[in-house]
């Protein structure tokens, strides 16, 4: 979900810098060809010609920081890919370990040894997740989706107790 939104934002603000892009090339050029008109006016249109290549260098300026944005909006984009990726890896990785535990937590025994195995290794953290563990002994969500919220919500703690970590 985190990275769809991600995706989602990055394809939105493309499409808006790539109109705002045409807008202010088309105003751009619209301005090339007044000023281009204007250098060859009279000596006495001096001052307003000065005032027109002010201008003009100022939408220099805005082209070049509209490529820039440009640019790093497509570095962003690499990026959100990337962090896609690794997303999925890393959920890859914590359903592969959710296995290991689950086949830890069927080595231990009976669901009261666990508990009590639990308890007494988690201390404080055993409230956290105790609720999920209630889930799982009612039968609501299997040993494996409790290792994966357990992990998700105590993280290294838990893996530690089933799991030799250093």
């Amino acid at each position: 979900k985190v990275s769809d939104d991600i995706d989602e934002f990055y394809v939105k603000s493309d499409a808006a810098f790539q109109k705002l892009r045409k807008i202010i090339n088309k105003a751009f050029k619209n301005i090339r060809s007044f000023f281009k008109v204007q250098k060859k006016e009279k000596e006495g249109e001096k001052e307003k010609g000065k005032f027109r290549e002010k201008l003009y260098q100022q939408n220099l300026k805005l082209e070049k920081k509209l490529k820039k944005i440009s640019k790093r909006i497509k570095m962003t984009n690499a990026l959100a890919g990337e962090i896609k990726d690794d997303t999925s890896r890393i959920v890859l990785q914590l359903d592969e370990v959710a296995i290991i535990l689950d086949h830890q937590m069927e080595a231990i025994g009976k669901i009261e040894e666990i508990e009590s195995y639990m308890k007494a290794n988690l201390g404080s953290d055993w409230n956290q997740v105790k609720n999920s563990w209630q889930e799982y002994k009612d039968g609501e969500i299997s040993r494996g989706d409790f290792a994966k919220i357990a992990l998700k919500k105590v993280g290294k703690k838990f893996l530690g107790i089933f799991v030799n970590t250093s």
